[in-house]
């Protein structure tokens, strides 16, 4: 037998209930955030006159400057909601953006998208707990990791394609919006 095992994210997450159901909610979270890879595309064919490089780099900057409020803001969030509230939140605040993105009547509408996105840290409170349940069954945060890495490669592989589907055949360009809304309200 090797000394080098690769981590399954199979043999880690089935270790316990908890880190499976962990598990399970961290890949169900993760799958609609990958509608994001057809933004530009979307904006641009929506709003083909006025999402211009300019816009595209104010919204940029936008999420940088929530980004800086965010860490500032996520420690206040979550000494104040328990982890299932904290990706409740996180969740709302996707379905907003998301259907914010689909049904925007013009580009600086597109600015609310990064002010929701601070109040987001469902990912942070979902990454926190699986490193508690991690450590009760003996497992340390390299196997942890990896296995977590394992975990997310078919969604990210998978879920850009689907939603690239789905704007290219369906009737509403925001249908991939509308999609990930609703999975992101499940």
């Amino acid at each position: 037998q090797s000394k080098i095992q690769r981590v399954w994210f199979w043999s880690v997450f089935r270790r316990s209930k908890a880190l499976f159901a962990l598990a399970v909610l961290s890949t169900a979270m993760e799958l609609p955030d990958h509608v994001a890879t057809l933004d530009q595309v979307f904006r641009r064919q929506k709003f083909p006159k006025l999402w211009t490089a300019s816009m595209e780099s104010t919204h940029m900057l936008l999420l940088q400057i929530a980004g800086v409020f965010h860490t500032f803001l996520r420690a206040r969030i979550l000494k104040h909601l328990d982890s299932a509230s904290a990706c409740r939140l996180d969740n709302w605040c996707n379905a907003l953006c998301f259907l914010n993105n689909a049904f925007s009547t013009r580009p600086s509408l597109l600015a609310l998208n990064p002010l929701l996105s601070c109040f987001q840290c469902g990912g942070l409170s979902l990454e926190l707990c699986l490193q508690r349940q991690a450590e009760s069954v003996g497992l340390g945060s390299g196997a942890l990791s990896a296995a977590d890495a394992n975990r997310s490669f078919l969604p990210s592989l998978l879920m850009p394609r689907f939603y690239s589907w789905l704007y290219h055949w369906s009737p509403w360009p925001s249908a991939p919006y509308l999609v990930a809304s609703g999975m992101s309200l499940l």
